[in-house]
């Protein structure tokens, strides 16, 4: 019994070693994998600057020897750029969440309240950018109030990492952390990202304003504001509103209530033939509609 006993001691030590071992590699293999995502964002984001930068001095160029300037011209050739960089930035940030939100689970984060919530707070900082670009993709295309909520729903996170991000002692996670020199929650990232999303959100709703009628060579009377509802579409068409008791009372036949009690006269012969055929024609319908039911779901054809 003793030996036993001792060998579950041993065997206990040794898995719960081992489960240390593993969780320690598995945050190492995700903090890898976040920061070669993280990398690949950085890359993506400075090729894109530089394209747009050189888009922009062709133009000037352009302008420059013809004297003929068309504004719409670049800012088309980078809305193109944007369109095809834009939903892949969106997918890497995808992967970054999915590593931290694993990160998040591992029983050893889990066990430090520091690291815990250190990786919180970049969970809520990456949905934060990952919101911004997903707002972005959908200004691209002209649909301003989707990315509006985007934006507000991206100023939301930012806030929580921030006050997530307030509350920590950065000096205690200094030595487990591997992609802070990416992802440093400092007060000038958090800022950055603030003033995107301010910046964003009064873009995009600039330029609604343009693409739903709000012009200044336009005269108010104009404008179809009647056909419009404040989301910027045409105003659908409510139902009629139907009144309860006046449907329930017109459901019955009043006359023949009132003939059976003697309130009304009685309809001529010929008219009550025309209503007894009419009634026993109906009657002789419904029968040869309704299915017949029996034992095996009708089958026998008994009623």
């Amino acid at each position: 019994i003793a030996s036993s006993r001792s060998t579950s001691t041993r065997s206990d030590a040794t898995s719960a070693a081992l489960q240390q071992a593993h969780a320690y590699i598995v945050y190492q293999l995700l903090s890898i994998r976040t920061k070669r995502d993280l990398l690949l964002i950085d890359d993506t984001q400075s090729k894109l600057a530089s394209r747009e930068t050189k888009i922009r001095a062709k133009e000037a160029d352009f302008v420059s020897e013809t004297g003929a300037k068309d504004p719409k011209v670049a800012e088309t050739k980078i809305k193109k750029q944007r369109a095809r960089v834009y939903p892949g930035l969106v997918k890497v940030y995808d992967g970054i969440v999915l590593n931290l939100e694993q990160m998040r689970d591992l029983e050893a984060v889990e066990q430090d309240g520091d690291l815990a919530a250190t990786v919180e707070a970049r969970i809520a900082f990456v949905k934060a950018s990952r919101a911004l670009y997903i707002s972005r993709s959908y200004a691209l295309v002209d649909q301003f109030p989707s990315a509006l909520s985007l934006n507000s729903r991206g100023k939301l996170y930012a806030r929580e990492a921030r006050s997530l991000a307030d509350s920590l002692d950065t000096d205690d996670y200094e030595d487990v952390d591997f992609v802070g020199d990416l992802l440093a929650l400092s007060a000038s990232e958090f800022d950055q990202l603030d003033k995107d999303l301010a910046a964003d959100s009064e873009r995009a709703g600039h330029d609604w304003y343009a693409a739903t009628g709000g012009k200044v060579d336009v005269e108010p009377e104009d404008l179809e504001v009647e056909g419009m509802d404040l989301e910027g579409g045409k105003k659908v068409k409510k139902e009629a509103f139907y009144d309860i008791a006046y449907s329930y009372v017109a459901a019955f036949d009043i006359d023949a209530i009132a003939r059976k009690a003697g309130l009304a006269p009685e309809l001529a012969p010929v008219v009550q033939e025309d209503v007894k055929m009419a009634v026993e024609e109906e009657v002789e319908v419904e029968q040869q509609s309704t299915p017949k039911k029996g034992w095996g779901f009708g089958l026998f054809g008994r009623r």
